[in-house]
């Protein structure tokens, strides 16, 4: 699970500074708000 979030937030962290020739994405609270979800998601299932 671990995984799936580091590989969402490197795509996130490659929208926002326009890495490899991509167009730059602004920030945005719902993207961040969306990562934080699946961290405290791992973090809850990895309690267990």
């Amino acid at each position: 699970m671990t995984i799936v979030a580091s590989q969402l937030l490197l795509a996130y962290i490659i929208d926002l500074l326009g890495l490899f020739g991509m167009e730059k994405v602004p920030l945005s609270l719902t993207k961040i708000a969306g990562l934080l979800i699946i961290l405290l998601g791992i973090f809850v299932f990895s309690k267990k």
